[in-house]
């Protein structure tokens, strides 16, 4: 199974959440609003995915899509994931 960081735990997380789980081995959480991560036990900052071993970035978000890529490119993130 994909092992993959969720950027984005808003509201089309929440209501996906069960299907992404289900479809994915998530190994840690991010968003740009720290306070949304309190709440999850693999919260991680987008400074610290630069380090870690996943496959890819599901990115959980229409809206801010491209500031999001944009921010984990700035971040380090490889363009391939």
């Amino acid at each position: 199974m994909e092992k993959v960081i969720v950027y984005g735990v808003g509201a089309y997380f929440e209501k996906n959440r069960r299907e992404i789980e289900k479809n994915y081995h998530i190994i840690g959480y991010c968003d740009i609003d720290e306070r949304k991560l309190e709440k999850l036990e693999k919260a991680v900052k987008i400074e610290e995915l630069k380090l870690m071993d996943y496959d890819s970035v599901l990115v959980t978000t229409s809206i801010y899509a491209g500031e999001v890529i944009e921010s984990l490119l700035s971040n380090g993130v490889e363009e391939k994931k």
